[in-house]
């Protein structure tokens, strides 16, 4: 060190001298280092990215994690809410640089779908921690197409049979059955029925669905109409034969076609007077019961699905003054056979709404239902919701509303509407997020909270989800933008 009395300087440095000089004088050592509390702070590690930032289930990978304050001997782990993500392992973790690190992941076959948090801790205890970018994600396929451009898939049962419409050659509809053993086959339609489309499926196989006849179709004379049929396998040979009741409904206008009939052999008629349930026998009808409107005096409600359990889903219009506006309705059979309808809440500050789905009760007797409520018909408002509406027993034999619930759009626009179109027993329900009905980004509503983004096909925007089994396997169309048409869909947790 250089002696106090050797230090030389004028001007604008002698305020500095003094202050130095009395250092000196003290006896201070200006070589050591600073005090603790003039050294830099030690920051807590970041996490700004993951790549790749989603996997499917049953694999394991390597993913690069990016951010700052990494060392050696640092360790990434995947968690929800500070919680080891279960069903997720780090088989290792790799230092690279002081920026990146590398980790070795196994995504069980079990690990729950949804987004996670990547975690780093460096050696000496620091935790960083990057929110929700990482994701287990569902594994798309495409279902095919019968010789033609464009196909949707309409419903899936619990064997994971699939069934739809697709397009032949000639370019018209043509219903179609898709199993993971066979693949799609054509189920074809009724003799002198130019087109057929499949809209649901039971567990026993049977398909059902309609067959139509346009005049504009070659060979179609006026008056033909629509049929509605079942299609099934018997003895190896897809076999079709006409019904005598039931209806084919569109929640959501095109596109969205359903058959509702549940595990009884219960479907709903909707007729120009008013909506029925038909029990059939064989493919007559055994049994007719008029659903009533819970408000006198308007026009027929409107079914769009029911369960195991015999309850109906659907909208009835009420009128107050001048105003009349379609309401959400659930019915339900009471205890001396009649018909009891429970009109559901709106979402707060909406004016009318429709219910188009409604589960099998749960374990604990709860019966979650899907749909639609909205304040006006601009699609510039904020005024269109997914709902999720929870029911529970009464006590006295009825059912009583539990909950309702607005299903997130995710973080998106709030200009942009959710749709529900399906819900599975367990409360999951899917839809899709956009501006319109027609189509908008395929999603799922988790039982818990959220939503997942479902994923598209490649170069594919737009699409819908329309049905769920309860294996969470889901069913619809999304956009092919080689094409640019609709291709069925199946979503699955591999």
């Amino acid at each position: 060190m250089r002696p106090c009395h050797l230090l030389r300087s004028s001007g604008a440095t002698l305020m500095a001298l003094v202050a130095m000089t009395a250092a000196c004088g003290d006896g201070a050592d200006l070589t050591a280092p600073p005090p603790p509390s003039a050294r830099a702070a030690v920051t807590d590690p970041t996490v700004t990215s993951v790549v790749p930032d989603s996997a499917p289930r049953g694999v394991t990978l390597d993913v690069t994690v990016r951010g700052s304050g990494f060392d050696p001997g640092s360790a990434v782990r995947l968690e929800r809410e500070g919680v080891p993500a279960t069903g997720i392992t780090t088989n290792s973790t790799t230092y690279l640089t002081s920026r990146r690190i590398s980790a070795n992941l196994t995504i069980a076959a079990d690990a729950e779908v949804g987004a996670y948090d990547v975690a780093v801790t460096t050696s000496g205890g620091r935790k960083g921690v990057g929110i929700e970018t990482f994701a287990v994600t569902y594994v798309i396929d495409e279902l095919g197409v019968i010789g033609g451009t464009w196909s949707r898939a309409h419903a899936i049962n619990d064997r994971g049979e699939v069934v739809g419409t697709s397009c032949t050659s000639d370019c018209l509809a043509t219903a179609f059955y898709w199993s993971q053993e066979g693949g799609q086959v054509d189920l074809d339609g009724l003799t002198g029925y130019s087109r057929s489309g499949a809209y649901a499926i039971n567990t026993r196989g049977q398909v059902f669905g309609e067959v139509s006849c346009p005049t504009s179709d070659p060979g179609c004379a006026p008056g033909v109409g629509t049929r509605r049929v079942r299609w099934e396998k018997v003895g190896g040979a897809w076999t079709i034969a006409p019904l005598d009741g039931c209806s084919v409904v569109t929640p959501l206008g095109e596109a969205s076609e359903k058959f509702p009939i549940n595990e009884r052999d219960e479907c709903l008629l909707r007729t120009a007077t008013g909506l029925v349930l038909q029990t059939l026998s064989g493919t007559g009808v055994a049994r007719t019961e008029v659903i009533p409107s819970p408000f006198p005096g308007t026009s027929a409600p409107q079914g769009y699905a029911l369960n195991n359990a015999s309850m109906v889903a659907g909208s009835a219009i009420e009128t107050v003054g001048t105003i009349s506006e379609r309401m959400p309705v659930a019915w339900y059979r009471d205890g001396v056979g009649g018909w009891t309808a429970l009109v559901l809440p709106l979402a707060a500050g909406d004016l009318r709404g429709f219910v188009t789905d409604i589960g099998d009760p749960d374990g604990a007797g709860l019966v979650r239902a899907t749909g639609i409520t909205e304040g006006g018909y601009n699609n510039t408002d904020d005024g269109g919701h997914a709902v999720r509406w929870t029911l529970r027993g009464d006590g006295a034999g009825g059912w009583e509303i539990a909950s309702i619930e607005v299903l997130p759009t995710g973080g998106r626009d709030g200009r942009l509407r959710g749709w529900g179109l399906a819900t599975s027993v367990a409360g999951d329900v899917v839809g899709h997020v956009g501006a319109f009905a027609a189509n908008g980004t395929p999603v799922k509503w988790l039982a818990g909270g959220g939503v997942e983004e479902l994923p598209a096909l490649k170069g594919g925007a737009p699409g819908r989800a329309v049905d769920i089994n309860g294996q969470g396997w889901i069913v619809g169309a999304v956009w092919d933008g080689g094409s640019r048409c609709d291709r069925a869909a199946i979503w699955r947790q591999q």
